[in-house]
C-alpha cells in the first residue's frame, strides 16, 4: 500500500516523490534537524538514504497548506520491536514552534490508526530530546517504557491499543 495524500487544517502530508531529492538531502544535512538522530547524514551517504526514503510505502512530505515547497518528512514505519508501527518526524528549524510538527503528527496517527486500521503506533526518542517528548505527549502518546539503544537512553511512546 502508497502512502495517500493528507490534509489538516494547516497543512498536506503528501507522498514523497522523487522530485524532493532535494530538499531532503538538506534536511538529513542539518545538524539542528539531525541531533537525536545519529547526527547529520553525510554527503556520500545522501543519495542511497534518499532513495531508501523513496522506497519506504509510508513516507510523507509535509508543506503549508496552499504552499508547495515542503517543511518536513513524517513516516509510519516497522518499529524495532517488529512488531508495532512507528511514527517519526524531521521538520526543518525555520518552522519549529508553530505547532506544525503537532499537526503533522497527529494527523498521521489518525491515519494510522483509522484508515489502515493499525492496533496502535510508537514513537521512539532519545530521554534527552525534551521537545520531541512534550510533542508527543501533547498528542495522546504518553510515554510507555524506556529502553537503551544506539548509545542513549530512548523513551518510546505509544497511542492507546485499539481493538
Amino acid at each position: 500500500m502508497t502512502a495517500q495524500v493528507l490534509q489538516s487544517d494547516r497543512l498536506t502530508l503528501r507522498p514523497l516523490s522523487a522530485k524532493d531529492g532535494a530538499f531532503v538531502a538538506a534536511l538529513i544535512s542539518d545538524p539542528r534537524v539531525r541531533r537525536y538522530l545519529g547526527g547529520p547524514v553525510p554527503v556520500a551517504e545522501q543519495p542511497a538514504t534518499v532513495e531508501r526514503y523513496l522506497a519506504e510505502a509510508w513516507i510523507w512530505c509535509v508543506q503549508p497548506r496552499g504552499s508547495t515547497g515542503a517543511v518536513g518528512l513524517m513516516s509510519l514505519s516497522p518499529h524495532h520491536d517488529g512488531a508495532d508501527t512507528e511514527l517519526s518526524f524531521q521538520m526543518m528549524p525555520g518552522v519549529w514552534g508553530r505547532g506544525l510538527a503537532s499537526e503533522g503528527a497527529a494527523r498521521l496517527c489518525r491515519h494510522g490508526l483509522t484508515d489502515l486500521a493499525l492496533p496502535r503506533v510508537l514513537a521512539e526518542t532519545q530521554a534527552a530530546n525534551a521537545p520531541a517528548r512534550r510533542l508527543l505527549n501533547r498528542i495522546g502518546m504518553p510515554e510507555v517504557r524506556r529502553t537503551q539503544r544506539f548509545g542513549a537512553v530512548q523513551v518510546i511512546h505509544a497511542t492507546p491499543t485499539h481493538p
